[in-house]
């Protein structure tokens, strides 16, 4: 997901929230671009830890698919309060929420793993990538991302060169077909990319490093809503506390984590000018990939 803002980003409209104790929540959320795209079960798994920590204060609740919506349209009708009582789970950029009318909570949904980056590599390259000892000399590879992910103004902003393609999809062909030498995924995501992807053709992915970047993920909601606000934010603050938001964390990633090698990885630290005046608290929940192999 990481890195993945328009075209992934997990969306969920909530509907018939009044206050607390007086409507059950119906929880929406749309389908996946593709059948196969994982990438949204785990915050959708985590909303629902929150909703059922606040069941007994704030009532019921309820989970569909939601019809599907082109995003920049989504966004808009999210500013003109069309839709005041939606979540949005996004990646932190300066602007964002108040380009949209809407605050975030100030907790890293996934615990700084998608600051953490590890790259599918086109097979022609692949020993010269290996050998890279600085990244000065990683930055003569070009790089794939979604037109419009934030990993875009990241990585060009440290000095890469980023070509952007449209679809989901699609930027797996252009690292296998040589489009570009590079496509860049957060830790956990390689894993389950991977064994969906590989039978498109000869799909690789690098072994000898790992960039990393500042880039928490939070759930956005409408400041028309500070009810829904109050409710999430609490239940994110008792599954924290009990260890059930960590156990869930674990149940998805743990396998990742440990395909991805992270010992026998370089790790190159980058900068994100976006995310300047971002509450820090939320580095007080990051977990250290490094010490769970």
């Amino acid at each position: 997901m990481g890195s993945i803002v328009r075209i992934t980003s997990f969306i969920l409209i909530i509907c018939s929230l009044a206050s607390p104790m007086q409507a059950q929540i119906l929880i929406y959320h749309p389908t996946n671009e593709v059948l196969e795209d994982l990438r949204r079960d785990y915050f959708d798994d985590l909303l629902m830890l929150a909703l059922e920590k606040t069941r007994a204060d704030y009532g019921d609740y309820e989970v569909q698919p939601s019809p599907k919506m082109e995003w920049r349209r989504l966004l808009v009708l999210m500013k003109q309060n069309q839709y005041p009582n939606m979540v949005l789970v996004e990646s932190y950029r300066d602007g964002f929420g108040d380009a949209i009318n809407a605050s975030y909570i100030n907790y890293p949904l996934d615990k700084g793993l998608l600051s953490y980056r590890i790259c599918f590599v086109n097979a022609a390259v692949k020993e010269k990538v290996a050998q890279v000892q600085s990244l000065d000399e990683l930055r003569q590879f070009t790089i794939a991302q979604g037109t419009g992910w934030p990993d875009v103004a990241v990585l060009r902003s440290n000095g890469f060169t980023v070509l952007e393609f449209e679809t989901y999809p699609s930027l797996f062909k252009m690292v296998i077909g040589g489009r570009a030498d590079l496509y860049c995924r957060g830790l956990n995501e390689l894993k389950n990319e991977y064994e969906t992807y590989k039978e498109l053709g000869q799909l690789e992915y690098d072994e000898s490093f790992v960039l990393q970047y500042p880039l928490p993920w939070f759930f956005y909601i409408s400041n028309s809503n500070r009810v829904l606000h109050q409710r999430v934010s609490q239940g994110l603050a008792r599954a924290e506390k009990d260890g059930s938001l960590k156990k869930l964390w674990l149940e998805h990633f743990k396998s990742s984590i440990e395909f991805a090698k992270l010992k026998q990885r370089k790790l190159y630290r980058l900068e994100n000018h976006n995310s300047l005046h971002v509450d820090g608290d939320y580095q007080h929940y990051w977990v250290d990939p490094f010490t769970l192999e």
